[in-house]
């Protein structure tokens, strides 16, 4: 039997288990400023084994638990004495453990911990079945705003904590408003969150014939319609849209407008017009600056005809 391998992307990897990563190293007893910088360092010194791992996480655990673990201090022996004193301590201290044991072993263990996965694009729907499949329970309440009907607006508690497993969650959704001055920004927000579904593996929205694409100031590339369409040619960029709204409420800003001359530190593309793009601005990617993840969407007649991201590397 033939077996194909192909080596794991580091910053692949990295990207999506950040959160995670950083997360364990305060659970090992990190300050929380430090936390970053730690996983960072384990992260460059795994880096070939990282390439080389069919699944790099326990080899990463593993090493940033070393990376953690307090000094062990020299043993030294003990003299006569100290020994038969220690021994008879132990003795007392055996019957004290088995007392212990028999108190642990009738108290009920503690429930699970499970962490409240991203509802970032989803409608209530959606969303009830994601936190069941989670082992968690929901309520839902509506609530006007000048959304899709049913966008999940926010959560009790928030997306990424860490909660019992069989917990019931609050989720907030939309009832979409019937007011004039909601009617055209529904138009927009429709078509942003339309783009971060198809982000989350839902359907494509409509593109042109051939769709050019920049990412944070580089060549532009082109990807055909048909290509657009497919998740997988999109360089991961998509992944980083969904990482971005991975923790917390799930804002989105939108705006129709031209695009600023720089964004993010970086020019607009020569090649990008003055015409008015659709800007979707997501949360702060993990280990990235505290620029966030911004899409410029412009389009034609005939569906998004360029894409110009800025992602805050």
């Amino acid at each position: 039997m033939l077996v194909l391998w192909w080596p794991v992307d580091v910053h692949e990897y990295r990207t999506a288990r950040w959160t995670r990563l950083v997360e364990r190293a305060r659970e090992l007893g990190c300050e929380e400023e430090q936390a970053e910088s730690v996983v960072e360092e384990v992260l460059a010194a795994q880096r070939r084994r990282i390439a080389r791992a069919e699944d790099p996480d326990p080899l990463v655990h593993a090493a940033l638990e070393q990376r953690l673990a307090p000094p062990v201090p020299p043993r030294r022996p003990l003299p006569p004495a100290a020994r038969r004193a220690v021994v008879g301590v132990a003795g007392g201290l055996v019957v004290a453990l088995l007392a212990t044991a028999v108190v642990v072993w009738l108290r009920p263990e503690p429930p699970e911990q499970v962490r409240l996965p991203s509802l970032f694009g989803l409608d209530a729907d959606d969303a009830e079945q994601v936190l069941e499949r989670a082992g968690l329970s929901s309520d839902v309440t509506r609530r006007p705003a000048c959304e899709p009907d049913g966008l999940v607006l926010d959560t009790e508690p928030a997306a990424g904590r860490s909660v019992p497993a069989g917990t019931r969650v609050e989720v907030l959704a939309a009832l979409t408003q019937e007011t004039t001055s909601c009617a055209a920004r529904l138009v927009a927000r429709r078509e942003a969150w339309r783009f971060v579904g198809f982000a989350r593996g839902g359907p494509a929205p409509p593109f042109a014939r051939t769709v050019t694409l920049v990412v944070d100031g580089s060549a532009p590339s082109t990807l055909s319609g048909e290509a657009a369409g497919d998740p997988e040619r999109w360089a991961g960029l998509l992944d980083l849209l969904v990482a971005a709204g991975a923790d917390g409420p799930p804002r989105l800003g939108v705006e129709v407008a031209p695009a600023p001359p720089r964004t993010c530190g970086l020019s607009r593309p020569a090649s990008i017009t003055t015409r008015p793009a659709l800007r979707l601005v997501a949360g702060t990617i993990p280990g990235r600056t505290s620029c966030p993840l911004t899409l410029d969407l412009y389009r034609s007649s005939t569906g998004i005809d360029s894409v110009v991201a800025y992602t805050g590397r």
